[in-house]
């Protein structure tokens, strides 16, 4: 599957975003939608560097996203759109190996309900 312009548009509305360098609260240089450029403070150079812009940042986004997806794709019973996009958003924020051993992945697998419930936790 792939990760529609509503989830990446998720995404993206969690991240919020920043045309230049700016050091996250972890105090790492990051850019656009939360990427990540390097651990450690931004260097002068970086901070001066010419701006990000919101569409070039998206497409960054929807690459780096597109691995978490393939994650929950691997690991997940057959989905639909909306809750492939829930999903892959919610391993974009947990990790791969965070969804792994979520108690959401299990109960999307088990095929009860009660995943909201489990998302909310």
């Amino acid at each position: 599957m792939r990760l529609s312009e509503r989830g990446l548009a998720l995404i993206a509305s969690f991240e919020g975003f920043s045309a230049t360098p700016y050091d996250d609260p972890a105090n790492n240089c990051t850019v656009g939608y939360g990427e990540l450029l390097h651990l450690g403070p931004c260097t002068p150079e970086e901070l001066a560097r010419l701006p990000l812009t919101e569409p070039a940042a998206l497409a960054q986004l929807a690459v780096k996203a597109q691995h978490y997806g393939d994650a929950v794709e691997s690991m997940s019973r057959l989905l639909n759109q909306n809750e492939y996009d829930a999903l892959t958003s919610l391993c974009y924020n947990i990790g791969t190996g965070g969804y792994a051993r979520s108690s959401v992945r299990a109960a999307v697998n088990r095929g009860v309900t009660g995943v909201c419930a489990e998302l909310r936790r």
